[in-house]
């Protein structure tokens, strides 16, 4: 298992972390992956990084019938825009995105799109959000997906297998205690999701082409049908310490290092200049 190392800093403001000075961080090193954690219900914050966020991202958070999901929106994306300039520099309300299609090919018309930085950034990113609380991974030069979800009592569990896991899955979702299949299940999905996710695939890729290994205290394995590769090239990793959620990350290539931070609450929060 990859080593774990709680950012020494602790709970940091997005841009005061990464801008100089004893906290500052640069992008992550090879073998390094930095995951933060920030909660998203923050009015306060939302006012204060919605002038960060281009005409489409405030269209989509407005998108939202509930207050509280556009509030998520907002803070969740200029949380992200600060993070990002943070690490490669400039305001973050003049960063741009593209979104390549996952095959590689321009203008293929598939709809497989990871947003990446324009312009040949080197930092690759993934953000993941459940309720009031979001996860945003960051890594240099290669693909990370991460994934969260609350962990709920009243999810049609046997339904949702029998649609997305593989019969694997299920079958060893079978096989353990009841007690214990709420927690598997959610530990088999984000697993699943976050690989996905660095792929750049979401959800136009078959579930039940791949699988991951889900009982308490199992290796973490990877079998992909459509790509033997898979299991040498990703390194999947479960994110712990979230009361009541589940989390994992998928990065190509192995973490020599996994570094956790926390943005501050938006009464403490500032943006530098």
């Amino acid at each position: 298992m990859p080593r774990t190392k709680t950012g020494g800093a602790g709970v940091l403001p997005a841009r005061r972390a990464l801008r100089g000075g004893r906290d500052a961080l640069g992008l992550p090193l090879p073998g390094e992956v930095h995951v933060w954690c920030a909660s998203l219900d923050e009015p306060a914050a939302a006012r204060r990084v919605r002038r960060h966020l281009a005409p489409d991202e405030l269209a989509r958070a407005a998108r939202f019938v509930r207050s509280e999901d556009r509030v998520r929106s907002i803070v969740a994306r200029g949380i992200l825009r600060e993070l990002l300039s943070g690490y490669v520099g400039g305001a973050p309300g003049e960063l741009r995105f593209e979104y390549p299609c996952a095959c590689g090919v321009a203008g293929c018309g598939l709809t497989r799109r990871k947003p990446r930085l324009a312009g040949g950034l080197d930092v690759r990113f993934n953000v993941a959000h459940s309720e009031g609380l979001a996860l945003f991974a960051f890594a240099s030069r290669r693909e990370v997906g991460v994934d969260l979800e609350r962990i709920r009592a009243r999810v049609d569990r046997t339904a949702v297998a029998e649609q997305f896991l593989a019969p694997a899955e299920a079958r060893a979702l079978d096989r353990l205690a009841p007690r214990a299949r709420r927690s598997a299940f959610f530990r088999c999905w984000t697993r699943k999701e976050a690989y996905v996710k660095a792929r750049g695939e979401g959800l136009s890729r078959p579930f039940d082409r791949f699988e991951v290994t889900l009982a308490p205290h199992e290796r973490v394995r990877l079998v992909d049908r459509d790509d033997a590769t898979a299991a040498s090239r990703f390194t999947l990793v479960d994110l712990g310490g979230l009361a009541g959620f589940a989390a994992a990350l998928a990065v190509e290539g192995s973490i020599d290092d996994l570094r956790r931070f926390t943005v501050a609450p938006a009464r403490t929060a500032r943006v530098g200049p």
